[in-house]
């Protein structure tokens, strides 16, 4: 049995809280690892603070994301595998470069990538409109993204999802040959040093992610604390942890922060969060709500939250290891179902939201988050992580 000697990690595109979650993975693997990525996407990723742990390929600007792949082309290829973390773009360069190792493409939007014909969705406002169009025109008239994509697809080894209930729906549905299909693998890992330092009497609920209306429903959560108001026998403090897109954005910070009173301090950001701050209010959050929506959109297409996507939200909950309230409609996989209570509407968070914080319901589901996340662990992690590529790399055909 052949031993993985090396790999190389892309990400080139919009995910550095995924390359800080890889990093963190594979920071100690008895292997060679090479990380292709932007400048921006290192600094944001943090990746100073791995400098040792890897071999950076940073790249300065867009304009040399070529040229450095065709100059470090004989290194990728005599590597074991390059794995793909985020490809969302120069579909026409990646669908003529000469790889020869096993190659993997890690899928954030199935939809966009596996169904785009069929998946077409555009929002009937002035910005989307305009976006949307600019998109057609930009991406999919001039540059032909859906042929090239579609033609990368075809000649890359593997896809790769980051959650099993994602992977089913796909190969379900006939979206993708079960044959191309590499073992899930998660974006995150749990990390107990999240763990809550400082026990006050005061409760701090957390909803993390980008303000956007496309990602989540507000309005559930905004119309629960309303009728919460007086009825509250503990203090609470509300943090949106994400920056407001739009205007829609900014109502839902405004309406909230009306909400505010002796019992009820809301917290709000109106820029990007940096890691370490969006950490720390992670750390000292007891449990989340996620109002996910289901429907939802990447580009120009139609995505699933939970079927085609995964939220971001989900992984902050594998991450830091808090309990969570979540939207009933989200098909959270079997490992997340006992540190989570869904909810149907708004009328049925307030009555939850009630019991969670006058029972403090939150605390017991606390005590199951080490058998609940014991698979997301750093060590069960980087264990599968490494099985899954050493066995691709020995029954690649």
């Amino acid at each position: 049995m052949r031993n993985l000697k090396s790999i190389c990690i892309v990400e080139i595109d919009y995910h550095p809280e995924v390359l800080h979650n890889t990093c963190i993975l594979l920071a100690e693997v008895p292997f060679e690892v090479t990380i292709f990525t932007t400048r921006l996407i290192f600094d944001q990723a943090q990746g100073s603070r791995f400098l040792k742990n890897f071999n950076w390929i940073i790249i300065e600007r867009v304009s040399e994301i070529k040229q450095t792949f065709q100059r470090h082309l004989p290194e990728i290829n005599s590597s074991d595998l390059i794995l793909f973390n985020t490809l969302a773009s120069h579909f026409k360069f990646f669908s003529k470069l000469e790889i020869k190792t096993i190659s993997i493409l890690r899928l954030h939007n199935s939809n966009a990538y596996l169904n785009p014909g069929k998946s077409f969705k555009t929002m009937f406002t002035p910005y989307f409109l305009f976006k949307d169009s600019s998109h057609i025109i930009r991406k999919t008239l001039f540059e032909r993204d859906w042929y090239f994509r579609n033609k990368f697809l075809k000649r890359i080894s593997y896809v790769v999802f980051p959650d099993p209930v994602l992977e089913n729906y796909a190969v379900d549905n006939r979206l993708i040959d079960p044959s191309k299909v590499c073992p899930s693998i998660p974006i995150s890992s749990w990390n107990p040093a999240y763990q809550k330092q400082n026990k006050t009497d005061e409760i701090r609920i957390t909803i993390p992610g980008t303000i956007d209306i496309r990602r989540r429903d507000y309005r559930i959560v905004l119309n629960a604390f309303t009728m919460l108001s007086g009825r509250l026998n503990q203090n609470i403090t509300l943090t949106l942890l994400g920056r407001p897109k739009n205007n829609y954005g900014k109502e839902i910070i405004s309406e909230f922060r009306e909400l505010q009173n002796k019992q009820l301090k809301v917290i709000t950001f109106t820029q990007k969060i940096p890691m370490d701050e969006y950490n720390s209010n992670l750390q000292q959050t007891d449990f989340f709500i996620l109002p996910i929506k289901i429907d939802t959109k990447y580009t120009i297409y139609r995505e699933r939250y939970g079927y085609t996507k995964i939220s971001g939200s989900i992984n902050d909950m594998i991450i830091a290891g808090k309990p969570a309230l979540i939207n009933a409609d989200y098909p959270i996989n079997s490992r997340l179902e006992q540190i989570s209570e869904k909810f149907y509407n708004e009328v049925d968070l307030h009555n939850t939201l009630i019991n969670w914080v006058h029972e403090k319901t939150y605390l017991r589901l606390q005590e199951k988050i080490s058998e609940s996340l014991s698979f997301y662990s750093h060590e069960n992690m980087k264990k599968y992580v490494i099985d899954v590529f050493t066995n691709l790399i020995n029954n690649f055909r």
